[in-house]
Parts: structure tokens; sequence; C-alpha cells
């Protein structure tokens, strides 16, 4: 604590300084927690209703590099039916309903009412005037049949 009239030692100034800044941080996480439990944190408390999806479903990637063109090219393959879509948890991954033994796991896809693959579509923009095709064609990851 300062004494008046006497000046403060490094080490006591540090001493307020760490004690201002956990206050100020008690302070602020109380803040946030009263705002979260005002506002959404009952949310999961109530029954909430997914409305089943409408219309198309856009997907905008910043960038068009290997992974975003990849991606497009994916879900066009999986469209045609010339792929499998590993690696798609809305695809191919399964949701547990009741206990592990009472077997019933059924496709996320099939459980929750999503977009289906052909409702998407696919936007983007990049820093080089390449589009989508280009850009994968130049970033080498896919042959050129699963391109065309």
């Amino acid at each position: 604590m300062q004494v008046p009239g006497r000046a403060a030692s490094t080490g006591q100034r540090r001493r307020d300084v760490a004690a201002n800044g956990a206050i100020f941080f008690a302070a602020r996480t109380l803040i946030i927690f009263v705002i979260y439990e005002s506002n959404w944190g009952n949310r999961m408390r109530r029954p909430v209703s997914v409305a089943p999806p409408k219309g198309k479903l856009g997907v905008l990637t910043p960038g068009l590099g290997a992974v975003s063109t990849t991606f497009m090219a994916g879900v066009e393959l999986v469209r045609r039916g010339h792929a499998v879509p590993v690696g798609s948890l809305t695809q191919l991954g399964t949701i547990r309903l009741g206990k592990r033994t009472d077997g019933r796991t059924p496709k996320i896809k099939d459980f929750v009412q999503l977009a289906k693959l052909d409702d998407i579509v696919f936007g983007g923009w990049d820093v080089f005037s390449d589009d989508a095709y280009q850009a994968a064609a130049k970033a080498g990851v896919l042959e050129a049949k699963d391109l065309d």
C-alpha cells in the first residue's frame, strides 16, 4: 500500500499493477458471464426447433487456392456420383440415439434436416484473377479428369 508522501518501490508498483489487472479481469469476466446468462445462457434449456432448409445454400470461400478448390471439386464429384464424401461429417457421420446398446445410430444427414448437396452453390474471391477452375489446375492437387 502506498504511504502518503513516500514514493512506492518498484516491487510495490508491480504488485499494484498486478492487483489492478486481476481486479479488472475478474470484473470483465463477471460482466461477460452476466451478459451471456441473460441473453444466451438459457437457450439450451428450452426446446429448439430447426426450420427445414429452403432454397440454395451459398458457400463463400476467401481465397481460391488448393484447399477451397479441392473442397468445391469434391462436392461436385460427390454430386455426380464419382466420389464418396470421405471426411464429411454431415454426409457419412452418424449420431448415437439412446444407449450404446440400443444400436440406434442413423446418419446425421438422415436425422437432421440439412441442405442437399445439389442445393449448394459456391462463390469465392482471391487477390489473383484466376477463376476456381484455373486456380485448381494451377494448384495441381487434383487430376485433370476430376476438374472436367
